[in-house]
Order: C-alpha cells, then structure tokens, then sequence
C-alpha cells in the first residue's frame, strides 16, 4: 500500500524501485508501532482520562497519531537519502540510472531568488518569495 501510495502521490515521475526504501519504512515501521502501541495505549488512555476526562482519550489518541506522523516523515527523508549517491545500493534502487525520475518527468521547479522570510508563508512579504511561478502546460498565461 505505502508503495502504491508513494507512486501515485508523485504522479508517476519516480522509479517503482526508488520508492521502496520509503515503502518499506513506513510499512514495517507502522506495523512494529502499532504493535508496540497494543502495549502502552491502554494504560496511557487510562491514564490520560483518568486526570483529564474525555479531553485525556482525545490527547492520547492524538499522541499515537503524532508518532506514526513522525514515522511517516522520518520514511520519506530516509528513502531520498538512499537512492541519491554513488553506493551499490543507491545505484540499484535507481535501476543504474544517473537519477530516480523517470523519463520525461517534468523538471523541477526553480529556486526562490532571495532567501525565504517567515513572513513569505503568510503573504506579507513586500515582494513575494521571489519564486517565479511556473507555467502550466496548456494555459497562455
């Protein structure tokens, strides 16, 4: 699934055989914590309820999902980190390909001209992030 998911969500752009590391990580890696969760939710919702109420089942539940979120991230920074590099493995999982992206995949868009304020994130800066949007495929603008 996680496979499946990580192909479609980059539009087909990367290798099957690049994706697998990240594929892998999330899949075993979500397995093994919610094995181990089987072992300390119980006493941590307990727990939680018993000092907060029902407010205590929503911010332990609310734990658990923050650690499979942390998985989810640490997967998909390790699977890049795999395939990039001159190592024997790097080189199969990018199918002894110079980069994971298949052919004809689309470039990758431009850096911002300046560095990036926090201030861009809100649209207060007073000349944008300076990134130059890119033009969509069909449009005149």
């Amino acid at each position: 699934m996680w496979w499946w998911t990580a192909r479609l969500m980059l539009r087909g752009e990367v290798r099957w055989r690049a994706l697998l590391p990240t594929a892998v990580i999330t899949g075993v890696g979500s397995w093994l914590y919610s094995l181990a969760a089987t072992v300390w939710m119980p006493t941590n919702v307990t727990n939680q309820f018993a000092e907060f109420g029902a407010f205590g089942i929503a911010m332990a539940v609310v734990t658990w999902f923050t650690g499979l979120a942390f998985l989810v991230v640490a997967a998909a920074a390790a699977g890049p980190a795999l395939v990039e590099g001159e190592a024997r493995v790097a080189r199969w999982l990018r199918a002894d390909q110079p980069t994971a992206v298949e052919p004809g995949a689309a470039p990758a868009l431009p850096g911002p001209a300046r560095p990036v304020r926090l201030s861009d994130a809100f649209g207060r800066g007073s000349s944008g992030s300076g990134v130059i949007p890119a033009r969509m495929p069909g449009t005149n603008g």
